[in-house]
C-alpha cells in the first residue's frame, strides 16, 4: 500500500518523543510489512490542511493519522470522502477512538499493528455538518477543551492536570441552554448544561 503518515507533532504522547527517530521506525515498520509510506511532522493547526492535502495526492491509498480524537476524526472525515483506508496512532490524552477499535495505546506498538493489520469497516456519524468517530459534544466539555487550550503544559500529564483545572472551572460556572429534540417522533424542549453523541460504547 502506499501510504502517508501525518503526525501531529502537538499530540499529548508526541510532544516527549524524538519525533524524527519515531518516523525512522515508521518506515522501518510499513516497509517490512511490503508497505511504502512517506512521513510528514506537522503542527496541530496545520494538520487538517496536510491530511487534505496528502488525501488527494495522486496513488495515494491511505494516510496514517498520529495524535488525539480532534485530529482522527477530522482524518477519519478526511479518508471517507476520499474513499481511501485511515489507521490511526494514538497520541493523544484519552484516545477513546482508539480504544473502542481495541488498539494497542503503546505508539510504537500501534505501528507495529497497522503495518500488518487488515483494512475493516466502522461507522463515522456527523453533526453539524461535521463529520466524527468519537463523539460530539457541546456545553460543558467543548467549553473544557477551550478552557484547558488556553493553559499551558508540556506533556502527558500537564495536559491531565490542565483538563482537571478546566473542568473545575466549568463545573463552577456551567453553560445552561435549551434544545429541541425529537426521539420516536416526540419533540421535546429542555435546558441542559451538556449534549453528547457517541457512536460507539466509549
Amino acid at each position: 500500500m502506499k501510504l502517508i503518515a501525518i503526525f501531529n507533532r502537538d499530540g499529548g504522547t508526541f510532544r516527549t518523543t524524538d519525533m524524527d527517530a519515531y518516523c525512522d521506525h515508521a518506515r522501518e515498520v510499513f516497509s517490512r510489512a511490503g508497505h511504502e509510506i512517506d512521513c510528514r511532522l506537522v503542527s496541530g493547526r496545520d494538520i487538517v490542511e496536510e491530511m487534505e492535502r496528502a488525501a488527494e495526492e495522486p496513488g495515494i491509498e491511505g494516510i496514517i493519522a498520529g495524535g488525539g480524537d480532534g485530529t482522527i476524526s477530522a482524518a477519519a472525515g478526511i479518508a471517507w470522502k476520499q474513499g481511501i483506508v485511515l489507521g490511526i496512532v494514538p497520541a493523544g490524552t484519552m484516545n477513546l477512538f482508539a480504544r473502542s477499535l481495541k488498539l494497542p495505546l503503546d505508539i510504537r506498538q500501534s505501528l507495529e499493528t497497522l503495518a500488518n493489520g487488515e483494512v475493516a469497516s466502522v461507522d463515522i456519524a456527523s453533526a453539524n455538518g461535521r463529520l466524527f468517530v468519537h463523539q460530539f459534544s457541546a456545553g460543558l466539555h467543548s467549553r473544557m477543551v477551550r478552557y484547558r487550550n488556553n493553559l499551558a503544559f508540556a506533556s502527558r500529564l500537564g495536559k491531565i492536570k490542565a483538563s482537571i483545572r478546566a473542568a473545575i472551572s466549568v463545573i463552577l460556572n456551567p453553560p445552561v441552554f435549551e434544545v429541541e429534540y425529537t426521539v420516536n417522533g416526540e419533540t421535546q424542549h429542555r435546558k441542559v448544561s451538556a449534549i453528547s453523541v457517541s457512536n460507539n460504547e466509549f
